[in-house]
């Protein structure tokens, strides 16, 4: 059968809300997965995280993570700087994802979120820069 899950920022607009509240909470409502923002695991300590890890694993819940990518770290900007502090902070994420035994990051995480500050005819370039960024 497949899983059901659901946002936790259905409930709340914050990344830095209480977790394991929200994993009891869809435990309880009879869903197998809790999705929420990535970005919060950077502002966590190691404790921190483990206790939001052993809470999912004690209710059943599979957490996995999204984002969606602040335009300073646009990975598929025409700025090399930018690109690479993109690069930096995706690996951190999934540093953190992968210390919480996550499989799935979800998101726009290929380029920064929202329109881009310049219009172009052609975006191939954009294309190039976001796939050879996700590579690394």
């Amino acid at each position: 059968m497949n899983k059901i899950g659901i946002f936790m920022n259905f409930w709340v607009k914050n990344w830095d809300a209480d977790h394991v509240k929200y994993i009891k909470k869809v435990s309880g409502l009879g869903f197998d997965i809790l999705e929420f923002q990535a970005q919060a695991l950077l502002d966590m300590d190691k404790s921190r995280m483990d206790e939001i890890r052993q809470a999912a694993k004690d209710n059943g819940i599979e957490l996995t993570y999204s984002l969606g990518l602040n335009p300073k770290y646009d990975v598929a900007s025409p700025d090399a700087k930018v690109r690479e502090g993109g690069i930096e902070y995706l690996k951190r994420i999934v540093e953190r994802i992968g210390y919480m035994e996550g499989k799935l990051l979800s998101g726009v995480n290929y380029a920064g979120w929202g329109s881009p500050d310049y219009i172009v005819d052609d975006k191939s370039e954009i294309v190039k820069h976001s796939i050879e960024s996700v590579r690394q």
